[in-house]
């Protein structure tokens, strides 16, 4: 009954963030997600442990905290009038960040030209070691080669990837014409699939979540909670089909995997048999998290997990201080697991009653960027873009400030800032041979 009552707040606070915020508010990103992987887990279909109730008012209160933060963040920013200062500051370091180009066509071309090229720097390293059937089929090897870091630095290509999806689904916001838009997402449809390459199942999705939150902030007359629903269903739908069969490739299958080895739904229903591992996937962090938090000392470990780059910054200098590591071990059997939502981190770092100011504080980072994206400015809605990816995946894994989305955004600003830099040159050149 816990389980099935978490599910329905959670629910019921989705329904009346989409009503009364909008579908692309962060606190919408975060609870529909929350919503549905709770929803799945209460259908019990993998014979999971209930979650204790620590583990339900930890889920249902941070959940709160970073709703709260969000709000508080938005409208912080518009009270002070954080906007005018922004534009106080910009204007004095001009010379360093420029206004927003008058069009983002050439910087997301810019974007797509340089991942192209960054993909097909890892392909050829790929192929010079495994041979150019495991490169484009991206195979069981190649996947560990980049746990192992042997393309440390060509698989690298996926911040680039990624800012180039939020640039491209900008540019298609902001296209003048049908023609335009719809190159545009063709672009963005390109730049997401190149994640394939990366043997990341999820990158696809957090691509296809910038490409389409840019699109929509981008063109304000475009958002509409039934179109909004039609995108978000079909990114559904291509996620499945893709975790799917990439899994096959992978040796992630539900025939080879520990799924089939104990009584469940899927091994009774045969015909259901295909939908265990995405169901998993989507549900298995819930009681992972719950082990978690059973053995996480009520004070946390440090702050070496939301912060491990800093970190491991530190270590390197000396500082005496030891980043947590970047892939913990799984839990027991039948159905073994790594990963533990985005409350993970927050936990290991302060525990179950502090970690919830680091979820209440990361709220209210989102709430800025929510506010200055709503503003229409190209850096701020390709940077809400990219991170807003992870309040999206927040119920599978640790993103919220992954490198990898830090990296995309930082990339995006940047090469909106050189375009820019570059068109106000050339203008104002126009201008004195004129």
């Amino acid at each position: 009954m816990l389980d099935v009552a978490l599910a329905v707040t959670l629910i019921v606070a989705a329904a009346a963030a989409l009503r009364r915020l909008g579908a692309l508010h962060p606190a919408t990103l975060w609870l529909v997600p929350w919503a549905v992987a709770t929803s799945l887990f209460a259908l019990r279909a993998l014979p999971y442990r209930s979650l204790t109730l620590t583990t339900a008012i930890i889920i249902a209160g941070w959940s709160a905290l970073f709703c709260l933060g969000t709000l508080w963040g938005r409208s912080t920013c518009e009270r002070h009038g954080v906007h005018s200062s922004f534009g106080r500051v910009r204007r004095r370091l001009a010379h360093v960040v420029p206004p927003d180009p008058g069009r983002v066509a050439p910087v997301a071309a810019l974007a797509a030209v340089l991942s192209t090229a960054g993909l097909m720097l890892f392909l050829g390293q790929v192929a010079s070691i495994y041979g150019v059937r495991a490169a484009i089929v991206s195979d069981a090897y190649v996947r560990q080669a980049i746990s192992e870091g042997t393309t440390a630095y060509t698989i690298k290509y996926i911040y680039l990837a990624f800012a180039a999806a939020a640039l491209a689904g900008l540019a298609a916001g902001r296209a003048k014409s049908p023609g335009e838009r719809r190159r545009w997402i063709v672009v963005a449809v390109a730049m997401v699939a190149m994640q394939y390459f990366s043997t990341g199942r999820s990158n696809l999705l957090l691509a296809a979540v910038m490409a389409s939150v840019a699109y929509f902030l981008a063109d304000p007359h475009a958002i509409s909670r039934g179109r909004v629903a039609r995108v978000a269903a079909g990114i559904g739908l291509a996620s499945i089909v893709v975790f799917l069969g990439m899994g096959s490739l992978l040796g992630k299958s539900f025939d080879a995997s520990d799924v089939r080895t104990f009584d469940n739904t899927f091994v009774r229903h045969e015909t259901l048999s295909p939908f265990a591992l995405p169901y998993q996937y989507v549900t298995a962090p819930l009681p992972a998290f719950d082990l978690v938090r059973r053995v996480t000392p009520d004070t946390g470990r440090g702050g070496c997990m939301t912060l491990r780059p800093a970190c491991s910054a530190g270590e390197k200098l000396g500082l005496g201080m030891t980043p947590e590591p970047a892939l913990t071990g799984f839990t027991g059997g039948p159905s073994a697991w790594n990963t533990f939502t985005a409350l993970y981190a927050p936990l290991v770092d302060a525990g179950p009653i502090l970690g919830g100011l680091i979820i209440l504080a990361e709220g209210v980072l989102f709430g800025v960027l929510w506010a200055m994206a709503r503003r229409g400015s190209a850096y701020a809605i390709s940077s809400y873009a990219a991170m807003s990816a992870a309040v999206a995946y927040s119920t599978v894994e640790n993103t919220m400030l992954q490198p990898h989305l830090i990296g995309a955004a930082l990339i995006a600003i940047v090469l909106i800032a050189g375009v820019s830099r570059v068109e106000s040159l050339a203008s104002a050149r126009g201008s004195h041979f004129a």
